[in-house]
């Protein structure tokens, strides 16, 4: 595990934005995995900007979204597919963009489907993520286990309070479709990005806590390539000897 802390959301976004352009033209990363929620929206804003000015390609890249709302159709504003087409995929050459439906009535096959199609493309070779405070990954939430396959969960009060306060049209989904655990730790790469005070409790339980489906952030601990993005308000109860251990 390599952890880098940075003095602020800003400096932590260009930091990802560096590791990104790093990965895709030196690593042979085809497929990755993109989240949504606040954390990403610089990272992604200067990944734009970037290849607006063409200094990364990314038409030999398929972006894959990690989760989605149920049931929600995928124009809605609250949709997870509406956030990164706004902010991310509608700016950007891919070669794929592919998103779970959280309008389709079946959303067992829905799920079986889009963990089928990641294996069809390979697999995924990088996996941004952020942290939720819960500690849960994606929408992964606190008691999954980690041999957890793509499917439909029901979010946890805790995630649903937080959530409301962002959400525009009535009342926030109960359940959601996200990538399994088990697809999550199998990325070859991951980075981890975490930004503000908000978040330090799981950051400190990420190097601290023990390794259990409580926290399910706690498994990247065990991942053989993994990049923790931090910045100084993320880090705030981590010791710098834990930096030190995992660098």
């Amino acid at each position: 595990m390599k952890v880098s802390i940075e003095k602020d959301y800003n400096s932590l976004s260009e930091k990802a934005v560096y590791l990104f352009k790093e990965l895709v033209e030196s690593s042979n990363i085809k497929n990755i995995a993109f989240p949504t929620g606040n954390t990403p929206k610089l990272f992604y804003k200067k990944l734009v900007e970037l290849y607006k000015d063409n200094k990364i390609k990314l038409s030999e890249s398929s972006g894959f979204l990690i989760d989605e709302y149920y049931p929600i159709k995928k124009e809605s504003k609250d949709s997870f597919n509406y956030y990164i087409e706004k902010n991310f995929f509608a700016h950007v050459d891919l070669k794929a963009k592919y998103s779970l439906d959280g309008n389709n009535l079946d959303f067992l096959t829905e799920c079986r489907n889009y963990e089928e199609l990641i294996e069809e493309k390979g697999g995924l070779d990088l996996t941004i993520l952020g942290i939720g405070e819960n500690g849960h990954l994606g929408f992964n939430e606190p008691g999954s286990e980690f041999n957890s396959r793509t499917r439909l969960v029901e979010l946890k009060n805790g995630t649903l309070d937080l959530n409301r306060a962002k959400y525009d049209s009535g009342t926030v989904p109960k359940y959601a479709l996200t990538l399994g655990i088990y697809e999550i730790f199998k990325s070859k790469k991951i980075i981890l990005m975490a930004s503000g005070e908000s978040k330090s409790e799981r950051v400190k339980d990420l190097f601290n806590g023990s390794i259990s489906n409580n926290l399910p952030v706690s498994v990247l601990r065990l991942h053989p390539d993994i990049e923790v993005l931090l910045d100084k308000g993320a880090a705030t109860l981590i010791e710098d000897n834990i930096v030190e251990l995992v660098n």
